[in-house]
Protein backbone atom coordinates (compact mmCIF):
# COMPACT_ATOMS: atom_id res chain seq x y z
CA UNK A 1 0.00 0.00 0.00
CA UNK A 2 2.89 2.36 0.86
CA UNK A 3 4.57 1.63 -2.50
CA UNK A 4 1.36 2.53 -4.35
CA UNK A 5 1.05 5.76 -2.34
CA UNK A 6 4.63 6.73 -3.12
CA UNK A 7 4.15 5.98 -6.83
CA UNK A 8 0.94 7.99 -6.83
CA UNK A 9 2.69 10.96 -5.18
CA UNK A 10 5.54 10.83 -7.68
CA UNK A 11 3.09 10.69 -10.59
CA UNK A 12 1.23 13.72 -9.24
CA UNK A 13 4.52 15.58 -8.90
CA UNK A 14 5.37 14.79 -12.55
CA UNK A 15 1.87 15.90 -13.59
CA UNK A 16 2.41 19.21 -11.80
CA UNK A 17 5.67 19.70 -13.70
CA UNK A 18 3.95 18.93 -17.00
CA UNK A 19 1.18 21.45 -16.26
CA UNK A 20 3.74 24.14 -15.39
CA UNK A 21 5.68 23.46 -18.61
CA UNK A 22 2.70 24.78 -20.60
CA UNK A 23 3.42 28.25 -19.19
CA UNK A 24 7.20 28.44 -19.51
CA UNK A 25 7.00 30.69 -22.59
CA UNK A 26 3.86 32.73 -21.90
CA UNK A 27 1.07 32.93 -19.36
CA UNK A 28 -1.81 32.27 -21.77
CA UNK A 29 -2.70 30.80 -25.16
CA UNK A 30 -5.62 30.34 -27.55
CA UNK A 31 -6.08 26.95 -29.18
CA UNK A 32 -8.33 24.05 -30.11
CA UNK A 33 -9.16 21.19 -27.77
CA UNK A 34 -11.98 18.72 -28.35
CA UNK A 35 -13.06 18.34 -31.98
CA UNK A 36 -15.73 16.04 -33.45
CA UNK A 37 -15.44 15.13 -37.12
CA UNK A 38 -17.94 13.67 -39.55
CA UNK A 39 -15.79 11.34 -41.67
CA UNK A 40 -18.50 10.28 -44.09
CA UNK A 41 -19.73 6.85 -45.16
CA UNK A 42 -16.75 5.16 -46.84
CA UNK A 43 -15.57 2.33 -44.60
CA UNK A 44 -13.81 -1.00 -45.07
CA UNK A 45 -14.23 -3.25 -42.04
CA UNK A 46 -12.44 -6.40 -40.90
CA UNK A 47 -15.12 -7.81 -38.57
CA UNK A 48 -12.84 -10.52 -37.16
CA UNK A 49 -10.28 -7.92 -36.14
CA UNK A 50 -12.87 -5.67 -34.47
CA UNK A 51 -14.21 -8.69 -32.54
CA UNK A 52 -10.65 -9.45 -31.41
CA UNK A 53 -10.19 -5.81 -30.41
CA UNK A 54 -13.36 -5.98 -28.30
CA UNK A 55 -12.09 -9.13 -26.62
CA UNK A 56 -8.81 -7.44 -25.71
CA UNK A 57 -10.38 -4.07 -24.82
CA UNK A 58 -13.83 -4.80 -23.34
CA UNK A 59 -14.01 -1.51 -21.42
CA UNK A 60 -13.36 0.58 -24.54
CA UNK A 61 -15.94 -1.01 -26.84
CA UNK A 62 -19.22 0.37 -25.49
CA UNK A 63 -21.42 -1.00 -28.28
CA UNK A 64 -20.94 -3.37 -31.21
CA UNK A 65 -23.65 -4.72 -33.52
CA UNK A 66 -22.77 -6.15 -36.91
CA UNK A 67 -24.32 -8.10 -39.77
CA UNK A 68 -22.10 -10.19 -41.99
CA UNK A 69 -19.14 -7.88 -42.72
CA UNK A 70 -21.06 -4.67 -42.03
CA UNK A 71 -21.12 -2.64 -38.79
CA UNK A 72 -24.65 -1.69 -37.74
CA UNK A 73 -23.70 0.14 -34.52
CA UNK A 74 -20.33 0.76 -32.91
CA UNK A 75 -19.08 2.98 -30.12
CA UNK A 76 -15.46 2.90 -28.98
CA UNK A 77 -14.25 5.18 -26.18
CA UNK A 78 -10.45 5.10 -26.20
CA UNK A 79 -7.96 7.13 -24.18
CA UNK A 80 -5.58 6.85 -27.11
CA UNK A 81 -7.74 8.21 -29.94
CA UNK A 82 -10.99 9.50 -28.41
CA UNK A 83 -14.52 8.39 -29.26
CA UNK A 84 -15.45 6.60 -32.48
CA UNK A 85 -19.11 6.19 -33.39
CA UNK A 86 -20.32 4.32 -36.47
CA UNK A 87 -23.96 3.71 -37.40
CA UNK A 88 -26.54 3.81 -40.17
CA UNK A 89 -28.63 6.75 -41.38
CA UNK A 90 -31.40 6.97 -43.96
CA UNK A 91 -30.84 9.43 -46.82
CA UNK A 92 -34.12 10.88 -48.11
CA UNK A 93 -32.69 12.12 -51.41
CA UNK A 94 -31.44 8.67 -52.48
CA UNK A 95 -33.71 6.45 -50.39
CA UNK A 96 -30.64 4.49 -49.24
CA UNK A 97 -29.34 3.60 -45.80
CA UNK A 98 -25.66 4.50 -45.52
CA UNK A 99 -22.91 4.57 -42.91
CA UNK A 100 -22.07 7.56 -40.81
CA UNK A 101 -18.80 7.89 -38.91
CA UNK A 102 -18.15 10.42 -36.13
CA UNK A 103 -14.73 10.70 -34.52
CA UNK A 104 -14.18 12.81 -31.42
CA UNK A 105 -10.55 13.81 -30.93
CA UNK A 106 -9.59 14.44 -27.32
CA UNK A 107 -6.27 15.73 -26.12
CA UNK A 108 -6.16 13.02 -23.47
CA UNK A 109 -3.98 12.94 -20.37
CA UNK A 110 -3.93 16.12 -18.29
CA UNK A 111 -5.46 18.15 -21.13
CA UNK A 112 -3.83 21.51 -20.39
CA UNK A 113 -2.28 21.99 -23.83
CA UNK A 114 -4.32 22.95 -26.88
CA UNK A 115 -3.45 22.67 -30.58
CA UNK A 116 -3.49 24.66 -33.81
CA UNK A 117 -5.74 23.61 -36.71
CA UNK A 118 -2.71 22.33 -38.65
CA UNK A 119 -1.71 20.19 -35.63
CA UNK A 120 -5.30 18.92 -35.39
CA UNK A 121 -5.14 17.81 -39.06
CA UNK A 122 -1.91 15.86 -38.45
CA UNK A 123 -3.31 14.28 -35.30
CA UNK A 124 -6.49 13.25 -37.12
CA UNK A 125 -4.51 11.47 -39.86
CA UNK A 126 -2.44 9.63 -37.23
CA UNK A 127 -5.58 8.60 -35.33
CA UNK A 128 -7.30 7.26 -38.48
CA UNK A 129 -4.15 5.20 -39.15
CA UNK A 130 -4.11 3.86 -35.56
CA UNK A 131 -7.79 2.94 -35.76
CA UNK A 132 -7.12 0.91 -38.91
CA UNK A 133 -4.12 -0.85 -37.35
CA UNK A 134 -5.77 -1.63 -34.02
CA UNK A 135 -9.41 -2.30 -34.93
CA UNK A 136 -9.42 -3.26 -38.60
CA UNK A 137 -11.70 -0.31 -39.47
CA UNK A 138 -10.37 1.56 -42.47
CA UNK A 139 -11.98 5.00 -42.66
CA UNK A 140 -11.67 6.62 -46.11
CA UNK A 141 -13.02 10.18 -45.85
CA UNK A 142 -13.55 12.13 -49.06
CA UNK A 143 -14.27 15.29 -47.07
CA UNK A 144 -13.52 15.82 -43.37
CA UNK A 145 -16.36 17.86 -41.90
CA UNK A 146 -16.25 19.46 -38.48
CA UNK A 147 -19.27 18.36 -36.47
CA UNK A 148 -18.30 20.19 -33.27
CA UNK A 149 -15.40 22.47 -32.34
CA UNK A 150 -13.99 23.73 -29.05
CA UNK A 151 -12.00 26.98 -29.08
CA UNK A 152 -10.17 27.54 -25.80
CA UNK A 153 -8.34 30.30 -23.95
CA UNK A 154 -6.12 28.86 -21.22
CA UNK A 155 -4.32 31.15 -18.77
CA UNK A 156 -2.25 30.91 -15.60
CA UNK A 157 -2.77 33.38 -12.74
CA UNK A 158 -0.93 34.06 -9.50
CA UNK A 159 -4.13 33.83 -7.43
CA UNK A 160 -7.67 32.48 -7.39
CA UNK A 161 -9.95 34.80 -9.37
CA UNK A 162 -12.94 35.99 -7.34
CA UNK A 163 -16.19 34.28 -8.31
CA UNK A 164 -17.89 37.60 -9.12
CA UNK A 165 -15.04 38.59 -11.47
CA UNK A 166 -15.34 35.30 -13.36
CA UNK A 167 -19.12 35.59 -13.29
CA UNK A 168 -19.04 39.08 -14.83
CA UNK A 169 -16.54 37.98 -17.48
CA UNK A 170 -18.65 35.01 -18.61
CA UNK A 171 -21.92 36.96 -18.47
CA UNK A 172 -20.32 39.50 -20.81
CA UNK A 173 -18.81 36.96 -23.23
CA UNK A 174 -22.01 34.89 -23.43
CA UNK A 175 -24.43 37.85 -23.30
CA UNK A 176 -26.57 36.29 -20.60
CA UNK A 177 -27.96 37.68 -17.35
CA UNK A 178 -27.26 34.58 -15.28
CA UNK A 179 -24.87 31.65 -15.64
CA UNK A 180 -25.01 28.09 -14.33
CA UNK A 181 -22.47 27.07 -11.71
CA UNK A 182 -20.99 23.78 -10.51
CA UNK A 183 -18.37 22.67 -8.00
CA UNK A 184 -15.51 20.18 -8.06
CA UNK A 185 -16.16 18.67 -4.64
CA UNK A 186 -12.91 16.70 -4.23
CA UNK A 187 -10.50 19.60 -4.40
CA UNK A 188 -8.73 22.00 -2.02
CA UNK A 189 -11.29 24.80 -2.54
CA UNK A 190 -14.70 23.05 -2.26
CA UNK A 191 -16.42 26.30 -1.25
CA UNK A 192 -15.74 27.92 -4.63
CA UNK A 193 -17.85 27.75 -7.82
CA UNK A 194 -15.34 26.17 -10.20
CA UNK A 195 -17.43 25.75 -13.37
CA UNK A 196 -19.49 28.57 -14.84
CA UNK A 197 -21.42 27.90 -18.05
CA UNK A 198 -23.96 29.55 -20.31
CA UNK A 199 -25.91 28.23 -23.28
CA UNK A 200 -28.14 31.12 -24.24
CA UNK A 201 -28.06 29.94 -27.85
CA UNK A 202 -28.37 26.23 -28.65
CA UNK A 203 -25.51 26.26 -31.16
CA UNK A 204 -22.91 27.89 -28.90
CA UNK A 205 -21.85 26.94 -25.36
CA UNK A 206 -19.63 29.14 -23.18
CA UNK A 207 -17.75 27.68 -20.20
CA UNK A 208 -15.20 29.19 -17.79
CA UNK A 209 -13.68 26.78 -15.32
CA UNK A 210 -10.84 26.21 -12.88
CA UNK A 211 -8.58 23.56 -14.42
CA UNK A 212 -6.44 23.34 -11.28
CA UNK A 213 -9.48 22.34 -9.22
CA UNK A 214 -10.46 19.83 -11.92
CA UNK A 215 -6.99 18.23 -11.85
CA UNK A 216 -7.19 17.98 -8.04
CA UNK A 217 -10.70 16.51 -8.27
CA UNK A 218 -9.46 13.90 -10.78
CA UNK A 219 -6.52 13.03 -8.46
CA UNK A 220 -3.99 14.11 -11.09
CA UNK A 221 -2.24 16.55 -8.73
CA UNK A 222 -2.04 16.98 -4.96
CA UNK A 223 -4.67 18.94 -3.03
CA UNK A 224 -3.04 22.26 -2.17
CA UNK A 225 -5.08 25.35 -1.29
CA UNK A 226 -1.87 27.40 -0.97
CA UNK A 227 -0.63 26.59 -4.49
CA UNK A 228 1.04 29.69 -5.93
CA UNK A 229 -0.63 29.46 -9.32
CA UNK A 230 -4.07 28.76 -10.77
CA UNK A 231 -5.02 27.66 -14.29
CA UNK A 232 -8.32 28.72 -15.83
CA UNK A 233 -9.86 27.92 -19.20
CA UNK A 234 -12.56 29.70 -21.18
CA UNK A 235 -14.15 27.49 -23.85
CA UNK A 236 -16.53 28.11 -26.70
CA UNK A 237 -18.15 25.00 -28.18
CA UNK A 238 -19.62 25.50 -31.65
CA UNK A 239 -21.95 22.95 -33.21
CA UNK A 240 -22.08 22.20 -36.94
CA UNK A 241 -24.77 24.79 -37.60
CA UNK A 242 -22.76 27.54 -35.87
CA UNK A 243 -19.53 26.55 -37.64
CA UNK A 244 -21.24 26.75 -41.04
CA UNK A 245 -22.86 30.08 -40.14
CA UNK A 246 -19.60 31.67 -39.02
CA UNK A 247 -17.11 30.20 -41.50
CA UNK A 248 -19.38 29.38 -44.50
CA UNK A 249 -18.02 25.83 -44.48
CA UNK A 250 -17.56 22.81 -42.20
CA UNK A 251 -14.78 21.37 -44.39
CA UNK A 252 -11.63 21.13 -42.25
CA UNK A 253 -9.36 21.75 -45.27
CA UNK A 254 -11.19 25.00 -46.10
CA UNK A 255 -10.92 26.42 -42.59
CA UNK A 256 -8.10 28.96 -42.28
CA UNK A 257 -6.43 30.83 -39.44
CA UNK A 258 -7.55 34.27 -40.56
CA UNK A 259 -11.21 33.20 -40.31
CA UNK A 260 -10.66 31.68 -36.87
CA UNK A 261 -8.76 34.74 -35.65
CA UNK A 262 -11.52 37.10 -36.80
CA UNK A 263 -14.19 34.96 -35.14
CA UNK A 264 -12.41 34.91 -31.77
CA UNK A 265 -11.72 38.65 -32.05
CA UNK A 266 -15.41 39.30 -32.73
CA UNK A 267 -16.39 37.27 -29.64
CA UNK A 268 -14.09 39.39 -27.45
CA UNK A 269 -15.33 42.63 -29.03
CA UNK A 270 -18.96 41.63 -28.49
CA UNK A 271 -18.07 40.62 -24.95
CA UNK A 272 -16.65 44.08 -24.29
CA UNK A 273 -19.78 45.68 -25.72
CA UNK A 274 -21.97 43.47 -23.52
CA UNK A 275 -19.74 44.29 -20.54
CA UNK A 276 -20.41 48.02 -20.98
CA UNK A 277 -24.15 47.36 -21.06
CA UNK A 278 -23.92 45.29 -17.85
CA UNK A 279 -22.01 48.12 -16.15
CA UNK A 280 -24.51 50.72 -17.35
CA UNK A 281 -27.35 48.53 -16.08
CA UNK A 282 -25.64 48.31 -12.70
CA UNK A 283 -25.43 52.12 -12.57
CA UNK A 284 -29.13 52.44 -13.40
CA UNK A 285 -30.23 49.75 -10.92
CA UNK A 286 -28.04 51.19 -8.16
CA UNK A 287 -29.45 54.65 -8.78
CA UNK A 288 -33.05 53.38 -8.70
CA UNK A 289 -32.46 51.44 -5.49
CA UNK A 290 -30.95 54.47 -3.76
CA UNK A 291 -33.90 56.63 -4.85
CA UNK A 292 -36.31 54.01 -3.48
CA UNK A 293 -34.50 53.70 -0.14
CA UNK A 294 -34.08 57.46 0.24
CA UNK A 295 -37.85 57.86 -0.04
CA UNK A 296 -38.53 54.87 2.22
CA UNK A 297 -35.85 55.29 4.93
CA UNK A 298 -34.93 58.98 4.76
CA UNK A 299 -31.55 60.66 4.39
CA UNK A 300 -30.11 59.29 7.66
CA UNK A 301 -30.72 55.57 7.07
CA UNK A 302 -30.89 54.96 3.32
CA UNK A 303 -27.14 54.38 2.80
CA UNK A 304 -26.85 51.92 5.70
CA UNK A 305 -29.94 50.02 4.49
CA UNK A 306 -28.58 49.93 0.94
CA UNK A 307 -25.39 48.16 1.98
CA UNK A 308 -27.27 45.73 4.19
CA UNK A 309 -29.06 44.41 1.06
CA UNK A 310 -26.02 44.17 -1.24
CA UNK A 311 -24.93 40.63 -0.39
CA UNK A 312 -28.54 39.42 -0.32
CA UNK A 313 -28.94 40.42 -3.97
CA UNK A 314 -25.69 38.64 -4.92
CA UNK A 315 -26.87 35.47 -3.18
CA UNK A 316 -30.34 35.59 -4.77
CA UNK A 317 -29.24 36.38 -8.33
CA UNK A 318 -25.56 35.23 -8.31
CA UNK A 319 -24.49 38.77 -9.18
CA UNK A 320 -24.53 42.05 -7.22
CA UNK A 321 -26.81 45.01 -7.81
CA UNK A 322 -23.74 47.25 -7.63
CA UNK A 323 -20.76 45.61 -9.35
CA UNK A 324 -18.14 47.53 -7.39
CA UNK A 325 -17.56 50.90 -5.77
CA UNK A 326 -16.75 52.65 -9.07
CA UNK A 327 -20.45 52.35 -10.00
CA UNK A 328 -21.34 55.05 -7.43
CA UNK A 329 -19.34 57.61 -9.45
CA UNK A 330 -21.74 57.39 -12.39
CA UNK A 331 -25.13 57.56 -10.68
CA UNK A 332 -27.19 60.73 -11.01
CA UNK A 333 -27.43 61.55 -7.31
CA UNK A 334 -29.31 64.78 -8.07
CA UNK A 335 -32.43 62.63 -8.53
CA UNK A 336 -32.70 62.16 -4.76
CA UNK A 337 -30.49 64.86 -3.14
CA UNK A 338 -29.54 68.48 -3.82
CA UNK A 339 -27.11 68.90 -6.75
CA UNK A 340 -24.53 70.67 -4.57
CA UNK A 341 -24.29 67.54 -2.38
CA UNK A 342 -23.82 65.01 -5.21
CA UNK A 343 -20.01 64.69 -5.04
CA UNK A 344 -20.06 64.36 -1.24
CA UNK A 345 -22.82 61.71 -1.43
CA UNK A 346 -20.81 59.63 -3.88
CA UNK A 347 -17.76 59.83 -1.62
CA UNK A 348 -19.91 58.83 1.37
CA UNK A 349 -21.23 55.79 -0.52
CA UNK A 350 -17.68 54.70 -1.36
CA UNK A 351 -16.55 55.34 2.22
CA UNK A 352 -19.39 53.20 3.58
CA UNK A 353 -18.61 50.50 1.01
CA UNK A 354 -15.02 50.28 2.24
CA UNK A 355 -16.21 50.03 5.85
CA UNK A 356 -18.30 47.02 4.84
CA UNK A 357 -15.26 45.55 3.12
CA UNK A 358 -13.33 45.64 6.39
CA UNK A 359 -16.21 44.16 8.41
CA UNK A 360 -17.31 41.31 6.12
CA UNK A 361 -14.91 38.96 4.29
CA UNK A 362 -17.65 38.04 1.79
CA UNK A 363 -18.01 41.67 0.74
CA UNK A 364 -16.37 42.33 -2.64
CA UNK A 365 -17.24 45.82 -3.93
CA UNK A 366 -13.75 47.08 -3.05
CA UNK A 367 -11.85 44.54 -5.16
CA UNK A 368 -13.06 46.33 -8.32
CA UNK A 369 -14.34 43.44 -10.41
CA UNK A 370 -15.08 45.72 -13.38
CA UNK A 371 -11.41 46.73 -13.56
CA UNK A 372 -10.30 43.12 -13.14
CA UNK A 373 -12.58 42.02 -16.00
CA UNK A 374 -11.12 44.75 -18.24
CA UNK A 375 -7.65 43.39 -17.41
CA UNK A 376 -8.77 39.87 -18.42
CA UNK A 377 -10.25 41.17 -21.68
CA UNK A 378 -6.92 42.89 -22.32
CA UNK A 379 -5.09 39.61 -21.69
CA UNK A 380 -7.37 37.82 -24.16
CA UNK A 381 -6.73 40.44 -26.85
CA UNK A 382 -2.97 40.57 -26.29
CA UNK A 383 -2.72 36.78 -26.44
CA UNK A 384 -4.85 36.64 -29.58
CA UNK A 385 -2.53 39.13 -31.29
CA UNK A 386 0.28 36.54 -31.03
CA UNK A 387 -1.76 34.05 -33.09
CA UNK A 388 -0.76 35.99 -36.22
CA UNK A 389 2.90 35.33 -35.33
CA UNK A 390 2.97 31.96 -33.57
CA UNK A 391 -0.34 30.34 -34.63
CA UNK A 392 -2.94 28.91 -32.25
CA UNK A 393 -1.82 26.37 -29.66
CA UNK A 394 0.42 25.94 -26.63
CA UNK A 395 4.11 26.82 -26.92
CA UNK A 396 6.77 25.79 -24.43
CA UNK A 397 10.30 26.94 -23.71
CA UNK A 398 13.06 24.31 -23.88
CA UNK A 399 15.45 26.53 -21.94
CA UNK A 400 13.28 28.17 -19.30
CA UNK A 401 11.54 26.43 -16.39
CA UNK A 402 10.13 29.59 -14.82
CA UNK A 403 6.35 29.68 -14.64
CA UNK A 404 4.86 32.77 -16.31
CA UNK A 405 1.76 33.98 -14.47
CA UNK A 406 -0.80 36.68 -15.11
CA UNK A 407 -0.77 38.80 -11.97
CA UNK A 408 -4.39 39.31 -10.95
CA UNK A 409 -4.59 43.04 -10.29
CA UNK A 410 -5.38 44.42 -6.85
CA UNK A 411 -5.99 48.11 -6.32
CA UNK A 412 -4.89 50.24 -3.40
CA UNK A 413 -7.08 52.90 -1.81
CA UNK A 414 -4.72 55.53 -3.25
CA UNK A 415 -5.15 54.20 -6.80
CA UNK A 416 -8.91 54.11 -6.44
CA UNK A 417 -9.03 57.57 -4.85
CA UNK A 418 -7.05 59.05 -7.75
CA UNK A 419 -9.63 57.62 -10.17
CA UNK A 420 -12.53 58.90 -8.04
CA UNK A 421 -11.06 62.40 -7.97
CA UNK A 422 -10.54 62.38 -11.75
CA UNK A 423 -14.10 61.17 -12.53
CA UNK A 424 -15.80 63.58 -10.12
CA UNK A 425 -13.89 66.51 -11.63
CA UNK A 426 -14.56 65.36 -15.20
CA UNK A 427 -17.70 66.91 -16.68
CA UNK A 428 -18.00 64.00 -19.15
CA UNK A 429 -19.55 61.21 -17.10
CA UNK A 430 -20.11 58.85 -20.06
CA UNK A 431 -19.24 55.49 -18.56
CA UNK A 432 -18.71 53.82 -21.95
CA UNK A 433 -15.93 56.22 -22.97
CA UNK A 434 -14.33 56.03 -19.52
CA UNK A 435 -14.27 52.20 -19.70
CA UNK A 436 -12.66 52.48 -23.16
CA UNK A 437 -10.03 54.78 -21.69
CA UNK A 438 -9.30 52.34 -18.83
CA UNK A 439 -8.96 49.43 -21.30
CA UNK A 440 -6.60 51.46 -23.52
CA UNK A 441 -4.39 52.25 -20.53
CA UNK A 442 -4.36 48.59 -19.52
CA UNK A 443 -3.45 47.58 -23.10
CA UNK A 444 -0.54 50.03 -23.15
CA UNK A 445 0.79 49.09 -19.71
CA UNK A 446 0.34 45.32 -20.14
CA UNK A 447 1.13 44.76 -23.81
CA UNK A 448 3.37 41.77 -23.02
CA UNK A 449 2.02 38.41 -21.93
CA UNK A 450 5.53 37.16 -21.09
CA UNK A 451 5.03 38.18 -17.46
Amino acid sequence: MKIQTKASTEKKHLNEKEIQSCFTLMNSFWGFDRMVFNLGENLIVDIEKIIEYRKNNPHEVKKLNYNSNQIEDLIIQSREFGRLEIGKIYKKESGDTVNYCLLQLNHGGLNFETLSISAIRKKLINVITKIKQQTGIWIIPTTIRIHEMEISFTFATDAIIHFQTRNLLLRSLSNTSQVDKKVYTKCSTPEDHHILSSKKYRNLLHVLYDKTAKAEHNKQIELDASRKYRIYRYEMTLNEEKIKSEFKTTDLDKLHNDQLYLFVYSVIEKGLSNFKIVVQTSVRDTENKLIELYKEKGKDKYIKTFFETQLNHAMDYLYPLTLDESIFLFIDASKFIKPKNCARTKRNLIKESRKNDLKNERYFLSIMITWQVLCLFSLMLNTLSLVTILDFGCYKSNQNTKLHLFKMPTFTAEEKDAFIKKVIKNKNKDIGSILDSILNNIQINNSSILI
